[in-house]
């Protein structure tokens, strides 16, 4: 077992009611990879504790929905640069985001972590992919080899909850 999975299965046990929100510009290559996720789980997990969210590039446009939701823990999964290899999947610390960080999305994702810890009183796991190309409109072949082992392992593990 990887050690983002090994993460995720200790700190989600406990929960009951999971929001997972995919982020990510389907325009933009690898950054599509957390809308690429979620919609591939949409198509394996209906289930009424599971809320399934395509935030797209604006993913604080879902914080209500969410909040409506009220779950336990809310997994975010967005392309994230660390200089892994390409395709690396990672657990993204809060401390590792930086307030004024440079993306895709009009938020930046350290004030929707926050927002949704604090506001929304979700415990939040962020799952980050290392990219290879952000450009086109088709993963690369690490990317999207990763992005199947994230729905793999959450749609069997989820499905079981």
């Amino acid at each position: 077992m990887e050690n983002w999975t090994k993460e995720i299965t200790k700190k989600i046990k406990s929960w009951e009611k999971i929001a997972i929100l995919g982020i990510g510009n389907t325009e933009k290559g690898d950054d599509g990879i957390g809308v690429f996720c979620v919609n591939q789980l949409k198509k394996l997990i209906k289930k009424e504790n599971i809320l399934l969210i395509n935030g797209g590039n604006i993913p604080e446009s879902y914080t209500g929905k969410i909040r409506t939701f009220s779950p336990n823990g809310t997994i975010l999964i967005d392309a994230c640069k660390k200089g892994e290899k390409p395709g690396s999947v990672f657990i993204v610390k809060e401390n590792e985001i930086s307030y004024n960080d440079i993306s895709t999305h009009r938020v930046p994702l350290s004030l929707l972590l926050a927002y949704l810890k604090e506001e929304i009183n979700t415990d939040v796991i962020f799952i980050g992919i290392e990219p290879d190309k952000i450009e086109g409109r088709i993963l690369s072949k690490p990317v999207k080899k990763a992005g199947e082992n994230i729905v793999k392992f959450l749609s069997g593990y989820l499905y079981s909850l």
